[in-house]
């Protein structure tokens, strides 16, 4: 009986400890989003989680139980699907493309004051923050938002999210961004955030030990 009573308790062991990597994914629908400057506003929320599509609690307990952050974006806009945007009301720059300027989404988290995170294209859908030299510090800063540092890891898995439109126009010779204007997302857009990690382990149960402990009392 002792030794069945230890094999168990080392099994419970191990289980909480041996943790693999997952992946959790929310998705926030606009109807629209407001140009950059004037901005349009969500939230990332703690119940809205998914693992496999199933729903799930936040389960990174820790910052650095969070290995990367990945955010993409998609819209049905027609400008943005065309990667043309509409001329501008005082025209299109001098010495930039013919074909228009390209249509963006900067996106922001809330800190609670902005923090510029990247800017995304149809071409260009998506981006990872991890760890790797970046003086913004984007990635510890989105991580320790997930984690709620902040409240002392009271309510984790919110975030705040800020998103704006523009147009950039790039330069006919130089393929570089020389000029920007605003732009509007029409009907609809979809952003995402998938976030990667191993959730700490959790000690092993003291009501395990202490049943152990009544069980070898009682055989005594």
């Amino acid at each position: 009986m002792l030794s069945r009573l230890i094999a168990a308790g080392a099994v419970a062991s191990v289980s909480t400890s041996a943790l693999a990597a997952i992946t959790v994914t929310q998705s926030i629908d606009f109807a629209s989003i407001a140009p950059f400057g004037t901005y349009t506003d969500s939230q990332v929320v703690a119940g809205g989680w998914k693992l496999g599509g199933n729903p799930v609690a936040f389960p990174f307990a820790n910052p650095t139980d969070i290995e990367s952050v990945l955010i993409s974006f998609a819209s049905t806009d027609r400008y943005y699907q065309d990667e043309f945007g509409p001329t501008p009301p005082g025209g299109q720059p001098g010495n930039t493309h013919p074909d228009g300027g390209v249509p963006m989404v900067e996106v922001n988290f809330l800190n609670p004051a902005r923090v510029g995170i990247v800017s995304l294209t149809k071409t260009s859908d998506h981006a990872t923050l991890f760890e790797a030299p970046d003086a913004q510090n984007r990635f510890h800063i989105t991580r320790e938002l997930l984690a709620d540092v902040a409240g002392g890891g009271a309510n984790p898995g919110n975030l705040g999210v800020r998103l704006g439109g523009f147009v950039s126009f790039y330069d006919n010779i130089t393929n570089q961004p020389v000029s920007t204007d605003s732009f509007t997302f029409g009907p609809t857009s979809t952003f995402t955030v998938s976030v990667t990690g191993t959730p700490t382990p959790e000690p092993t149960s003291l009501a395990t030990i202490g049943l152990v402990s009544v069980v070898l009392l009682r055989r005594r």
